[in-house]
């Protein structure tokens, strides 16, 4: 890369970051609180152990590098239009459900932003998933059964959720259990799905179906 492109590149990080600093001056500003209680790490904050919300942090990574590869496959891949459609899409909506996730914006943030209580917010996102899975079906189905898998998983910590006041053994360990396998799986299924997108023979046989099907059409 030459040295005036890497410039600009640091440019625009550091503004970006500097941004991003000015922006949590202000909400401390805002909200009269210490800037260090939005700059700190969180259990250094609260106290806690360093190995509190283990599995948690775990799972986020997961998440998160399964957007990231997801939005840059949809970025750079030499694949048809549909399939970076769909990599982009669903890769953001891993990104939002991440930071949903991580500051638990489904309790406080976004029904304040939006009106919506956590029910609905929850059904907008999986009605999100369905047209993004429905317009791009021809580009997860080589995965669909690891897709599947962490959705199944991800609905069963849903309805664990809902019985929290039961009186299960080790409640915790299978409702955010079920959560991480989801995850995991979730992330297993953007991998795969991307790295199929920088395959030469995938994208060799999807010119040789378009032929097929061009040499099909009637005249």
């Amino acid at each position: 890369m030459a040295a005036g492109s890497q410039v600009r590149s640091i440019i625009v990080t550091v503004a970006l970051c500097c941004i991003v600093l000015l922006c949590l001056l202000a909400f401390s500003t805002a909200k009269d609180i210490d800037i260090s209680m939005l700059t700190r790490d969180p259990m250094a904050v609260a106290k806690g152990k360093s190995y509190w919300g283990a599995l948690s942090n775990f799972g986020n990574l997961l998440w998160i590098s399964g957007a990231a590869v997801a939005v840059f496959a949809g970025l750079v891949c030499n694949a048809a239009k549909d399939a970076r459609a769909f990599l982009l899409a669903i890769g953001l909506l891993t990104a939002v459900l991440v930071l949903d996730d991580m500051f638990m914006l489904h309790e406080g943030a976004w029904p304040r932003l939006t009106g919506l209580d956590e029910k609905s917010l929850f059904a907008l996102y999986a009605a999100s998933l369905l047209v993004i899975l429905i317009t791009g079906r021809r580009v997860w189905k080589p995965y669909a059964l690891t897709l599947c898998t962490g959705i199944g998983f991800f609905a069963l910590s849903l309805v664990l959720d809902r019985l929290e006041e039961a009186n299960i053994s080790y409640y915790y360990l299978l409702e955010d259990g079920s959560k991480f396998i989801g995850q995991a799986c979730w992330s297993l299924f953007l991998w795969k799905t991307s790295q199929l997108q920088f395959d030469p023979h995938a994208s060799a046989t999807r010119v040789s179906q378009k032929t097929r099907a061009r040499d099909k059409a009637p005249q």
